[in-house]
């Protein structure tokens, strides 16, 4: 006979547990299924639930994941013969996550429920081409923020072209920052800042400029080695990019001092070698005044140096920001 019309609806009870490591997500879902039997037509005067021991017919609906689990279901007709069926799934799901703008990407999931006795010929019928689909968004604990959810409906079986006896549910979901900026942007934003702080210290300060940049630099590398669940990939991915950016700069900070450091230490050398004339004829009250010039000059080179990086690098830091974010908020999206 003619294939039987289901027509579905898929209520979306929580979402949540998505993996980066594992490439899988968590997903609770209630499927309503309605068909009509004209073989149960007024055998009630209302719509009344089935009893268990009644064997009828029903669709064997099955969802394509790494773990389904119908946990209950339950069956209920009307005067008319009109079967409604609710199943309840817990299911686990693979998603093949692109992780290149990871912790600013949106990702695409999908959830495939078929029919499985038609795959293997058993039986026939099909599913209407749009599924209403109804998300409880209390539900959603999880990482990622749900977006849209898009219904497909497939064709696997040739015996009847145009009936529609799959359907994929797509998930398009992006991630919430606020655990990443808490952990991740602004830790790091705070230790690149610390780091220009020994800008402003005196040159001669050398054990608090050392120390604060050594500081920073080790406290960088602390922060970039902390252990992400995340699968070895061979690409970079956008979180790799600020902290391997974010520890270039407190490098560059501390190696900053050891240049001023060395120019003053260089001019000095020199001026002290000027103060010992070794012609006799030349007058000594001019060498102490050649030095004095030549350790303000040595001063003033050192001191421009630590001035022009004062304002340079955190216009260097906004500029990478600005780049950053805009690079991988809109260009890599799209």
């Amino acid at each position: 006979g003619p294939p039987v019309e289901v027509v579905c609806s898929i209520y979306i009870d929580s979402l949540g547990a998505f993996s980066e490591k594992t490439m899988d997500f968590d997903l609770s879902l209630i499927l309503g299924c309605q068909w009509r039997d004209g073989r149960l037509a007024n055998i009630t005067s209302e719509h009344v639930a089935i009893p268990e021991g009644m064997e009828i017919w029903k669709p064997s609906i099955d969802v394509v994941a790494k773990e389904s689990t119908p946990y209950t279901s339950a069956l209920s007709v009307s005067r008319e013969g009109n079967v409604l069926m609710m199943q309840w799934f817990t299911i686990k799901a693979t998603c093949l996550m692109q992780l290149h703008a990871y912790p600013l990407d949106h990702q695409k999931c999908s959830l495939l429920i078929q029919n499985l006795k038609i795959v293997w010929g058993w039986e026939t019928f099909w599913f209407p081409g749009d599924t209403p689909i109804v998300t409880r968004t209390s539900g959603l604990h999880s990482q990622l923020s749900l977006e849209t959810v898009e219904s497909f409906a497939y064709v696997n079986s040739l015996l009847y072209p145009g009936k529609y006896d799959s359907n994929t549910l797509r998930f398009s979901l992006r991630r919430r920052l606020s655990y990443h900026m808490l952990q991740i942007y602004i830790p790091s934003i705070s230790i690149v800042a610390m780091s220009w702080v020994s800008f402003w210290i005196n040159i001669e300060s050398s054990p608090a400029r050392t120390a604060l940049g050594v500081t920073t630099v080790l406290t960088m590398i602390t922060q970039s080695g902390r252990p992400i669940p995340m699968p070895e990939v061979s690409y970079v991915r956008a979180v790799d990019v600020w902290l391997l950016v974010c520890q270039l700069f407190v490098f560059l900070a501390l190696i900053e001092y050891a240049a001023v450091n060395y120019i003053s230490r260089r001019l000095k050398r020199n001026s002290n070698a000027n103060a010992f004339p070794t012609n006799s004829n030349s007058h000594p009250e001019n060498s102490v005044d050649d030095t004095v010039l030549t350790n303000a000059g040595g001063s003033n080179i050192a001191d421009t140096i630590d001035h022009i990086c004062r304002w340079g690098f955190p216009l260097a830091f906004l500029l990478f920001n600005i780049m950053y974010w805009v690079t991988y908020n809109y260009i890599v999206q799209t």
